[in-house]
């Protein structure tokens, strides 16, 4: 690499063009044909060209400028014509931002489309990058960011941050070496070494080719480099090879594992995601021996321009024959991950990812990789409307989809689905045949709400609070709720509003329109009756209930509400409203504290010094001598306390709705008129001494009996507990749906948009079907997680959801591995669970720990994410098969689990699974 090359390479700074921009006066068809001709002359990447970086947003608006009618004059122009150039947002301290990803913030055009684009709207700055030949294999890239790496270096003992650096890709090992010897002095430069690290700070493989290129190494960004200086050792005897590359990566243990399959692989810092879905793949034997023979190789398609140029092929293969040759107990998929990064940002760094994202990542990838389609011939979409020989339209689809691609992948993975939608006013049916890749079926529980709900009507006096159990669908919404709720109480439904109670206070209001995604059964839920009133004149207001223990206030019983007149209302009829209303509530409170209060008065003590004035319900106040009784109870009322003469049973309080009690509140004077405003707050504030002496009043305040729907109710909650099976997640899959109005669909004999009633079906399967159970799916404000236990059977036959021709030969399917997500959303850990084809038992696979589980059963828990099946033409033969495949392979490897008996005892996976969780847990709040 020259200084020149570098020098060219590494400007990032803003370059403005000197010369004096040329006015070119084009139409704008003439515009779109140029620069399409210039996009056509240079649309191969040429060792030494430029290409430059152009913001999207300005590309995108100029695309739509010069799609529109020539005739049009620019002032009737729905797009208007762009203005300069402007890449400043691409730009921070004269460098590139790290977080821009190609296609979503800019796009890359070759230098000569830059400056016809220039010469008509200038602007800067002008961000260029050289297309290098990089590699062994010559690939021709152009790399926009420099490599950041982090050099690290021990001392006293302890692993350390000492500089961090970036550099070009193709840079080499050597460069580094030279930079660090530069930089720190270092003297034994024959002695010097590099590793990388993983998150850990574990040495994951050793940089010990100087002339290889940071391209060539895989380094990603922000990886950790730490150098040694080797020192002088005294002679040992020599041990057995146990440190880097064995043939793939870097192995943790050069112990054997006892059979062929039982590997781990290491994290390489939040990969959990990675590693479970790999297994799976590497335990799907088809997909094994596609690579294991070799057959990959006559397909591989190094020139399918949204493929991986081969290279995810490549490392997956030099994973599978690492995975299963038996040498290794733990390796290192460090070559895979590098791959996935470059070509997908999302995977790149140690944020943690999902599973099944990263698994449907691999399918296309590696597809894309092997496709026997070198040049994909264009093909128009069939217009299904009204079909009615379907059989012929999912043939001729399925033909035109197999011109395109065609690949292994294809065939083991991907079956055909039919979407029908029927528009809801003129009955036209559309069909459309879609490959399948996988099946992401809902869990119907997700679907259903078991709620309890205490109806608290408005005049508590009439009828008690009474708890009613609701079942209903989230589609139903908040009114279908209600509405099952109206015909139980028999309370009008447009009277009852639904609320959330969370710490006995209102936390949240449901409207009609509320989305019930957010409804959770175990909440807590009050439907109140509220009497018609007039919004503009009128407002509802939250009563709570509290006592004083000691200098805490306390809260009990379920809120209720009352309705007002918005203003100035008068003290006394807002303390006869406020009182009717608690009297309806508990209609014996009176008697109860007649009988409480006897002693209840106020009372003056006094002393040489000093006078105590004391209300014996609620506080005391001491105020010096001498003062008149007359003017201490007045000084006393200054303070902030309000004598409550008219009602010794309790005290009113006004607060903010959304405040705590401990705070903005203020006991009121009832001798003012009162402020009536929207989000305010009642509190009623009982006498310590009542709630003191009678315990029991606080439990009869808040009794509630329980409807006969609750006692009923025990064998559907029962049910929702203890999950569904797969049967049920399949039958929601198929089931018909309603759009809804965001996602409304174009009826093309309407001509407009409809909320048209969809359906899907399942027509023909592959021979590995994949499912992924949908347990994540997006809230209002962030994603939910559902943990309902999926019962999904080892063995099971899909005929019956097979809507297209049957083949004779069945449809009976083995379940064969899972991936596992334990934890919440946004973390958690993964895990797998497979079958190992050698020994025909079931594993559990954490990380680089392999353990043994008793049965297939044991794979089936609430954490269960992704299964994946395999069809069987026999049962009972499947069933003998795995027996038949470990005895020829036991033969084999007997010698094998002989000399390892004694170095393969697997921990216990459950334990390391909940440690790992915890430590990935904490890794991403710190990534965070």
């Amino acid at each position: 690499m020259t200084e020149k090359d570098s020098k060219e390479i590494e400007n990032t700074e803003n370059q403005v063009n000197e010369e004096e921009d040329k006015v070119i006066k084009l139409s704008r068809k003439e515009e779109k044909e140029k620069a399409e001709q210039i996009k056509q002359q240079n649309a191969e990447l040429i060792p030494g060209h430029f290409w430059c970086l152009v913001e999207i947003k300005w590309y995108e608006s100029w695309e739509k400028y010069v799609e529109q009618d020539d005739l049009l004059e620019e002032k009737d122009l729905k797009f208007p014509k762009p203005g300069k150039i402007d890449n400043s947002s691409l730009m921070v301290n004269g460098r590139v931002k790290r977080t821009l990803v190609t296609g979503e913030h800019f796009l890359l055009v070759h230098l000569a489309l830059w400056e016809f684009f220039h010469s008509i709207y200038g602007g800067e700055p002008t961000i260029k990058r050289k297309v290098l030949e990089l590699g062994k294999n010559k690939e021709k890239l152009i790399v926009v960011h420099q490599k950041v790496l982090y050099l690290y270096s021990k001392q006293n003992g302890q692993v350390k941050k000492r500089a961090t650096i970036r550099l070009v890709v193709n840079c080499t090992i050597k460069d580094i070496h030279d930079l660090i010897e530069r930089s720190f002095k270092i003297k034994n430069k024959n002695k010097l070494k590099l590793f990388l690290l993983n998150k850990d700070y574990e040495k994951v493989e050793e940089l010990d080719d100087p002339d290889q290129t940071i391209y060539e190494s895989k380094l990603e960004q922000d990886d950790i480099i730490l150098w040694e200086v080797e020192k002088k050792k005294k002679k040992k005897k020599p041990k057995k090879k146990s440190s880097y590359n064995y043939g793939y990566g870097y192995s943790y243990r050069s112990s054997k594992p006892s059979a062929k399959g039982l590997t781990g692989l290491s994290n390489l810092g939040n990969t959990c995601f990675m590693n479970s879905g790999l297994q799976c793949l590497l335990n799907t034997v088809p997909l094994r021996d596609v690579f294991l023979k070799k057959l990959w190789v006559r397909d591989l398609n190094t020139t399918n321009p949204i493929g991986m140029k081969g290279e995810l092929a490549r490392v997956f293969a030099e994973l599978v024959s690492t995975y299963w040759s038996g040498n290794h107990s733990v390796i290192s998929p460090r070559d895979v991950k590098y791959v996935i990064g470059r070509f997908a940002s999302q995977f790149m760094g140690f944020a943690q990812q999902d599973s099944q994202e990263l698994i449907s990542f691999l399918l296309d990838g590696l597809h894309e990789d092997l496709n026997r389609i070198i040049d994909k011939p264009y093909i128009e979409d069939i217009d299904g409307t009204n079909c009615k020989d379907l059989e012929k339209l999912a043939k001729q689809t399925w033909y035109n989809y197999k011109r395109r691609n065609d690949s292994y992948v294809v065939d083991l993975f991907q079956g055909q689905l039919r979407n029908r939608l029927i528009c809801p006013e003129c009955n036209t049916e559309s069909y459309k045949f879609d490959p399948l890749m996988y099946l992401t079926v809902p869990i119907p529980t997700a679907r259903d709400l078991h709620l309890n709900i205490t109806v608290i009507p408005y005049d508590r006096s009439t009828q008690p609070l009474k708890e009613y159990y609701i079942k209903s669908r989230k589609s139903d919404g908040i009114d279908g709720v209600l509405s099952k709720l109206s015909n139980y109480c028999g309370i009008e439904e447009s009277t009852l509003h639904l609320t959330e109670i969370y710490k006995e206070k209102i936390y949240k209001e449901f409207q009609s329109l509320y989305s019930m995604d957010e409804v959770k059964s175990v909440d807590l839920f009050v439907a109140y009756e509220i009497p018609k009133y007039d919004r503009d004149e009128e407002v509802e207001i939250p009563i709570y209930f509290t006592y004083l223990k000691g200098r805490t206030i306390l809260k009990f019983s379920l809120p209720s509400k009352i309705v007002l007149p918005l203003g100035k209302m008068d003290a006394d009829k807002f303390k006869e409203k406020v009182s009717e209303k608690v009297s309806q509530l508990c209609p014996n409170l009176k008697s109860i504290c007649e009988e409480h209060s006897k002693d209840e008065t106020f009372e003056i003590e006094s002393s040489e010094e000093e006078v105590q004035v004391r209300e014996s319900y609620w506080s005391t106040k001491t105020v010096k001598k001498p003062l008149p009784k007359e003017t201490i109870i007045e000084l006393f009322k200054q303070y902030g306390f309000k004598i409550n003469e008219f009602n010794p049973e309790f005290q009113i309080a006004i607060t903010k709705e959304s405040s705590s009690y401990k705070s903005n509140t203020s006991l009121l004077d009832l001798e003012e008129p009162v402020k009536i405003k929207k989000k305010m707050a009642i509190e009623i504030r009982f006498n310590p001494n009542l709630t003191k002496k009678d315990p029991e009043f606080i439990e009869g305040f808040s009794k509630v009996e329980k409807h006969e729907s609750v006692t009923q109710s025990g064998s559907s909650k029962k049910k929702s507990k203890m999950g569904v099976s797969l049967s049920d997640c399949l039958d929601a899959f198929v089931e018909e749906e309603k759009l809804n109005k965001n996602n409304k669909w174009y009826c093309p004999v309407c001509k407009d948009h409809v909320q048209a009633k969809k359906k899907f079906d399942i027509w023909r399967l592959p021979d590995i079907l994949v499912i992924n159970l949908k347990r994540f799916s997006p809230g209002r404000w962030y994603r939910n997680k559902v943990s309902t236990f999926v019962n999904f059977p080892t063995f099971i036959d899909l005929e019956k959801y097979i809507l297209g021709p049957k083949d004779p030969k069945g449809y009976k399917y083995e379940n064969y591995a899972v991936s596992n997500h334990f934890g919440g959303v946004g973390g958690g850990h993964y895990t797998a669970y497979g079958k190992n084809h050698t020994t025909g038992n079931w594993y559990g696979y954490n990380d680089s720990s392999v353990s043994s589980i008793s049965s297939p059963d044991s794979a089936k828990t609430d954490a269960a994410y992704v299964l994946f099946y395999r069809r069987i033409y026999d049962e009972e033969n499947s069933e003998n098969s795995s027996e038949n495949e470990q005895q020829k392979e036991n033969q084999n490897e007997k010698q094998n689990e002989k000399q390892n008996e004694n170095e393969n005892e697997n921990e216990d996976m459950n334990e390391e699974m909940n440690e790992d969780m915890n430590e990935d847990m904490d890794e991403e709040e710190n990534e965070n």
